[in-house]
């Protein structure tokens, strides 16, 4: 019997053992990319990025999101960025996608009641009306742009802050699983 876990919308999957037996008779089977890869998938620990600007994130999928003026996306004081701020090095603001709005910004209080996407989209988080509007859409054109060198952003109202989202950093010295690196009966131990 073949048994297939999908989640919608994810790009990679992680499944953690501390240890796998099978039966006689059982098979693992390991799907991999096109190129042969099976992508190490663990999730790192926080580390300290590149950047030093923001230290207060959440990992979703491939990405580590933050608000621009690097408040605990747990946190439960409400506040507002209060200035124009400028983007991180390699970050950017979040899309307004179906995926980001119910699992980064819904459940999360973020330190406001809503937050505010690239498109200038603003949904609410646990904090709004004590959660009763998490990731509903709130308000649009709630995106202040200052333009300049460099091009910096505030919420345009109160009680709001903005997404920002980055590529999650690989754990140093993690590769890949190279399928035609085995042969049929290689004992691959995944760790």
């Amino acid at each position: 019997t073949v048994q297939k876990l999908e989640v919608l919308g994810a790009t990679a999957m992680e499944l953690s053992f501390p240890r796998v037996e099978l039966a006689d008779g059982y098979r693992l089977r390991i799907t991999c990319d096109r190129e042969g890869k099976v992508p190490a998938l663990a999730t790192p620990a926080p580390m300290p990025l590149a950047d030093g600007l923001i230290t207060k994130y959440l990992t979703f999928g491939e990405h580590l999101y933050a608000s621009l003026d690097n408040i605990d996306p747990n946190s439960i004081s409400v506040g507002t960025q209060q200035q124009h701020l400028a983007l991180p090095e390699g970050w950017e603001i979040a899309p307004s996608q179906p995926l980001i709005v119910s699992e980064v910004i819904a459940k999360h209080p973020w330190g406001t009641h809503v937050v505010v996407c690239a498109n200038g989209n603003a949904y609410s988080t646990t904090l709004h009306e004590l959660g009763r509007r998490a990731g509903q859409l709130f308000n649009s054109n709630r995106l202040s742009v200052q333009r300049g060198n460099p091009t910096k952003y505030k919420p345009a109202a109160n009680q709001f802050r903005i997404l920002i989202r980055r590529p999650r950093p690989r754990p140093v010295g993690a590769t890949p699983l190279r399928v035609q690196d085995h042969s049929p009966g290689d004992r691959v131990i995944v760790a």
